[in-house]
């Protein structure tokens, strides 16, 4: 009984093998004989004016930094940020203890060479100096002079006075605090003829596709979404040396609406030039970089061809793509991740 028993199991055994092994076949040949499904469509090609989008800081056309032309340490400071100050108003002093002893040091000096010049062109007279003696200290006389001018100037210039009506829009210093020469104090937006643009940064492939007069659409969060118009008015010729970008500038339209120094804005904006690029929905990327991205298209034989396209802009739901020498036809909208070249695909609509 126990050898019956084992023939039947080994039976059984070769019996599920062999069953095993025919299903395996089978899966076998359903899979190399089977395709693709894939959805194919033509290929779009437009000529339109692709958006550029970018971040910005709200400021004025026109602002003044104004600073002290000597260093020291600041006495006073009238004005504060909003102020709303008036052409010729005093805003801040330093302490001018230093600079008025060195006036007072070059008066002196020059007031002592010129008694010694009038005592020295007497004695010259009598014949008791040297023609030579006269002109050393005429020199002197003229660059003690010459001293007592710049410390007279830098005395004037230890204030600072508004060149022009405005408002103060940025206060950086304190009063006390030590200030070193040309170091910005206050920065003031002229009244007259300024206005708020959106100040921001681009790359070199976007700064490029943009010239003066642009038109692009600006919100805030401050407005609840509500789109301002506006239009770049300025554009960089070197790149600003901290960023590596090209800055702009977008003049706002603000139909009525209060904006202050230093809202962030997003701007969108549109290029007058435009050009030819094959548009191209993102679903039908097999892979995609920042500077390339692959696609497949269906040729006569029903087989699967990689694309690899040079990509100019991603936007939303479309990536555009710069138009090669060989143009592409029968493009695969649904499936292309499935695929790699050669594959046979079954073309359905």
């Amino acid at each position: 009984m126990k050898k019956v028993a084992v023939i039947l199991i080994g039976l059984i055994s070769i019996s599920s093998c062999k069953k095993d092994y025919e299903d395996l076949l089978a899966v076998d040949a359903t899979i190399a004989s089977s395709t693709v499904p894939v959805v194919v469509d033509s290929v779009q090609i437009v000529n339109e004016a692709i958006p550029i989008y970018a971040v910005g800081r709200v400021g004025t056309s026109e602002e003044t930094r104004l600073s002290f032309k000597i260093g020291g340490v600041i006495a006073s400071m009238s004005a504060e940020e909003g102020d709303y100050v008036k052409s010729g108003q005093s805003l801040a002093r330093l302490r001018t203890d230093e600079i008025d002893a060195q006036v007072l040091k070059a008066q002196q000096a020059l007031t002592k060479t010129k008694r010694d010049l009038a005592r020295i062109q007497q004695m010259y007279e009598d014949d008791a100096a040297t023609l030579e003696n006269v002109q050393d200290l005429t020199t002197l006389v003229e660059v003690q002079q010459a001293d007592l001018d710049i410390a007279k100037f830098n005395q004037q210039y230890a204030s600072i006075i508004a060149p022009i009506s405005g408002r103060i829009i940025k206060k950086s210093a304190e009063p006390n605090e030590l200030i070193s020469p040309g170091k910005a104090v206050y920065t003031i937006a002229g009244a007259t003829g300024s206005t708020y643009v959106l100040k921001t940064g681009l790359s070199d492939r976007d700064i490029s596709r943009i010239r003066k007069g642009d038109q692009a659409k600006v919100s805030f969060d401050a407005f609840d979404g509500v789109e301002l118009e506006g239009r770049v008015t300025e554009i960089a010729e070197s790149a600003n040396a901290v960023t590596g970008t090209f800055d702009i500038e977008i003049s706002l339209r603000l139909g009525g609406r209060r904006v202050r120094n230093g809202f962030i804005g997003r701007a969108e904006i549109i290029p007058k030039d435009r050009k030819s690029y094959y548009k191209l929905p993102v679903q039908a990327l097999a892979e995609a970089n920042a500077a390339q991205v692959t696609v497949y298209e269906v040729d006569p034989n029903k087989l699967a061809r990689e694309r690899v396209l040079n990509a100019a802009y991603i936007t939303g739901a479309y990536v555009y793509a710069h138009i090669p020498d060989v143009k592409l036809s029968n493009l695969v909208v649904i499936g292309a991740p499935s695929l790699s070249d050669g594959t046979e695909v079954d073309v359905r609509r």
